[in-house]
């Protein structure tokens, strides 16, 4: 009897000590370790997203001065900062000046501060995490969460200017920290229910495990970037993918998507393992980052299918693009190291201004004439 009490007072103390423990350690560890995470994928998404929008604009406009602004110019950013839901967008001279705010006032300032200056004269890329009421780098108070980058435009290796970007981030923190205190509150009440029903103890911690797994997926699924091959996600994808069709009705010029499939990557899993399957995606992802330019949107949307939707390619140009990807991989296989080729199969869609299509419509053309394509490789088989 003795030894049931000392046993059943044991798991009494260790349920009170769980009380105390879950909490803490959802409170002082995983909350920072999420916050982290947080933080790290805005900051990739801001820089891949001013990125973008720097290779985009610097072929068009070449030198930023204060006289060669155009009002085209000027319309193209505010479609890109509504297009993006971007917090702040501006764009400086190489001296500092503002050229373009979407806060007019701020137009005609000069940023003199030290961080500039060291961007403008190394070429340097800069993002820094702003918290809500916390100042940015240029002394102004945020009202909201974001991430505060700034990207050079070059030319001929020449820095002529900077653009800035606030990337709002506050609806996924506060996504996060909703997961975050749910699952600190699912936490304790699974603590506290270690008490009254000792029974069901195991069953209940295992349940707080498995929600907070499916709070950390949620949080990496807010990124834009596919964590193996650093291409775009699909969800990178729909948000820059859906910039790009916007800008091809504004300027009328139609757009040609790429969809491509890895061939018997499954074969390759089976014959050589998993991580090889992976070295081969990574191979093929760095393939069609070399071929295309760093303003073109290029993304992996599933297991084995990769899609890229350059901007300013005509019919022609398109299949010459095909031919150099091809040669690629050619040149790949080529490799005596190789202990397999590689092969994709390439489908093609039109996007066509005057007559728009959204972006899953593109992916099922896409796929459609993808698997012609495999079909006719297999009857040549």
């Amino acid at each position: 009897m003795i030894r049931k009490f000392d046993s059943l007072r044991s798991v009494i103390v260790l349920a009170l000590i769980a009380v105390v423990a879950l909490p803490a350690y959802t409170c002082l560890f995983l909350y920072p370790s999420f916050i982290g995470i947080l933080s790290e994928n805005a900051k990739e998404d801001a820089l891949r997203v001013a990125s973008h929008l720097s290779g985009e604009h610097t072929a068009e406009h070449p030198l930023l001065m204060k006289d060669s602004i155009s009002p085209h110019f000027l319309h193209e950013m505010e479609n890109i900062q509504k297009d993006l839901k971007l917090a702040k967008l501006k764009v400086f001279s190489s001296s500092g000046m503002i050229l373009f705010s979407t806060d007019p006032k701020e137009i005609g300032e000069i940023n003199t501060k030290p961080y500039f200056r060291d961007i403008i004269d190394k070429g340097r890329t800069l993002a820094t995490i702003v918290k809500k009421s916390s100042k940015t780098l240029e002394d102004k108070v945020m009202d909201m969460h974001v991430v505060e980058t700034y990207v050079p435009f070059t030319k001929n290796g020449k820095t002529v200017g900077a653009l800035e970007i606030y990337y709002d981030i506050t609806k996924n923190k506060e996504r996060m920290d909703g997961l975050i205190w749910q699952s600190a509150a699912l936490s304790l009440l699974v603590s506290l229910a270690l008490i009254l029903f000792l029974a069901r103890s195991s069953f209940k911690a295992d349940r707080t495990m498995r929600d907070l797994r499916r709070a950390e997926e949620e949080l990496r699924a807010l990124s834009l970037t596919d964590e193996l091959t650093g291409l775009y996600n699909r969800r990178g994808l729909y948000v820059l993918g859906d910039h790009q069709l916007k800008l091809a009705v504004r300027r009328k010029k139609g757009i040609y998507m790429l969809y491509a499939d890895l061939d018997n990557l499954k074969e390759i899993n089976d014959s050589y393992g998993h991580q090889e399957g992976d070295n081969a995606l990574i191979v093929i992802a760095s393939i069609l980052k070399a071929a295309y330019r760093e303003s073109d949107v290029i993304a992996r949307i599933g297991g084995d299918e990769f899609v890229a939707v350059p901007l300013g390619i005509s019919g022609e140009e398109i299949d010459k693009m095909i031919c150099r990807l091809k040669e690629r991989i050619s040149e790949h296989n080529t490799d005596p190291k190789r202990k397999y080729d590689l092969s994709l199969s390439i489908g093609t869609a039109y996007f066509d201004p005057e007559n728009p299509s959204t972006i899953e419509e593109l992916l099922a053309e896409g796929d459609i004439a993808m698997y012609k394509e495999k079909k006719r490789k297999k009857g040549e088989a």
